[in-house]
Formats: C-alpha cells, structure tokens, sequence
C-alpha cells in the first residue's frame, strides 16, 4: 500500500522544530557528459516519500544511513555500532519492530533511515521535493510535545523513495537545517544508485566486510564514525573521483567517514582488505 508523502500532524500548536536531508546526486561525469538514463528531470518538483515505521533501532553516532535494499541498510547500520544488533532481532523478539522484521518495503525503492521523532519532539509532517536538477530535500517538519509513551532515547525511522524518481546516480545525502536550507552540511552519506542494481553478482554487502571497512578507518582516522556507505568501483584503486557510468563496476566495498572536528570529517575506501584516503 502507497503511502502519503506527508503524515498526519499532531494536535497542540508548539514550537517547531525542522531539519532537512539534501540528497546532492553527483552525476557520473563521462566524455558523453551526464546521463540520467531518462529518469524525472527538472527542479522544483514533489517527489513521493514513503514512511514505512517510525520505529526502529536506537540512534547512535551516525545520523542517517542509506541502501538500495532492507538487508544492506541494516548491514550499514549494524557495522556502525547501530543497537539492537541483527543477532539479537528475531521474530518472537519484543523489539521485532525495532528491528523492522516485518517491514516489506516494496522495490525498486532505495531506503533512508533518519531519525524522525526524538523525545519531546514528534514528526508533524515528512516530505521530498527535488530543488536542483539532481538534488533532492527532505524535509521533517517536528512539534515540540512530551508524551508518556516517548522513547527517552531518539530512533531511526524508515523511508522509501521509488529509484524512478531520482537520477540514477550517486548520490551524496546532506542533513542541513530545514528553516534556512543553510549550506554548511554537517552531516552526510551516500547511496550508489548507478546501474546495474539489479544483478546480486554486482552488487551484494557483507556485514563481515562493511565491520572491516569501518575498524579500518578507525584504526587510521580516529574512533568517531561519521557516516558508512556501499560503493562500487571499476577496479582495485578506489578512486575518490567517481567511476564512468561506461565502465563495468568490478569492485565492492565501502566509504567512511571519520570525524575528525566539528566541521571536518575524513574520507577512506575500503574493498578487499585495501584502505585508501580520499
């Protein structure tokens, strides 16, 4: 069943409190220049937004995670430390929805897991609307109102966005504040939307790997993780420019993000055992 873009809002009037997430798509660049293989084009356009739970895990050190399907988000998410972990979710579980056991997000959609409510701040409205040729903002829109039954620590909620919908790309996810769409971001990931998407051969994530990539970067950069993401490229060196869309992808691995300061974060790559610094 197709959601509604925008969830009902709450009663009282208080205080709002907004935040956004800037979707950048960074268009593979190539000697034939950027492709969108006929994708929705223009900007200042609504784009459909599915809530599909406002539950979930416990929101930890990285804000928003993002994958083309359920099991790689939940991959992402449990190699950065994210709680209840996969071993612990299971279907007689009390936290089933915790853990979106039964969440059958319907393809092909690429998924976001965002905090939506926090204590004493619930969602009065979610939205997605295109403000660039390749970028995408989604806008939630918070009340400020206690409830006995908030959670006292925040969740990630999960979203869904058809990939008809948005260039097929890679796209470069910001949090920035709703109000003023101010442009210092301070908060980011990605998602590999590039074709092909649909061959397992092509596109797979490993837990045992995704653990890797992050205790790596660690390892070099410090212990704070900014964001985790997959990313394929044409071969073994990882490049930090992207890969031509007219290459075949032949590697699998990961991108992370350190923490260095409050307005500095390091980039590394990682597939096969190999790290790189970007």
């Amino acid at each position: 069943m197709k959601l509604p873009a925008t969830i009902s809002a709450y009663s009282s009037p208080k205080r709002s409190l907004a935040f956004s997430i800037i979707l950048i798509a960074a268009c593979t660049l190539s000697t034939a220049g950027c492709s969108t293989n006929a994708r929705p084009q223009g900007k200042d356009r609504g784009v459909p937004l599915v809530v599909l739970t406002e539950s979930g895990p416990f929101v930890d050190t990285v804000p928003v995670f993002a994958a083309t399907s359920l099991g790689d988000l939940k991959v992402l998410m449990q190699a950065a430390g994210v709680r209840p972990d996969l071993a612990t979710c299971n279907l007689s579980s009390p936290i089933a929805d915790q853990c979106w056991l039964n969440v059958k997000p319907e393809p092909p959609s690429f998924l976001i897991a965002v905090p939506i409510n926090v204590p004493c701040a619930r969602s009065k409205s979610v939205t997605a609307r295109m403000t660039g040729e390749r970028e995408l903002t989604i806008s939630v829109v918070r009340e400020t109102r206690c409830q006995s039954a908030d959670s006292p620590r925040s969740v990630y909620s999960l979203t869904a966005i058809h990939r008809s919908d948005v260039p097929a790309s890679l796209l470069s996810i910001v949090l920035s504040d709703a109000d003023t769409l101010s442009r210092t971001y301070t908060d980011r990931t990605t998602v590999d939307l590039r074709a092909p998407l649909d061959s397992p051969a092509s596109w797979s994530l490993n837990l045992q790997d995704a653990a890797k990539a992050v205790a790596a970067a660690k390892a070099v950069g410090g212990p704070s993780v900014g964001s985790i993401a997959g990313r394929r490229w044409v071969n073994q060196d990882l490049a930090c420019s992207q890969d031509s869309q007219g290459h075949p992808f032949t590697v699998v691995g990961y991108v992370v993000t350190v923490v260095v300061s409050s307005t500095t974060k390091d980039e590394y790559h990682w597939a096969n055992g190999r790290l790189t610094v970007c």
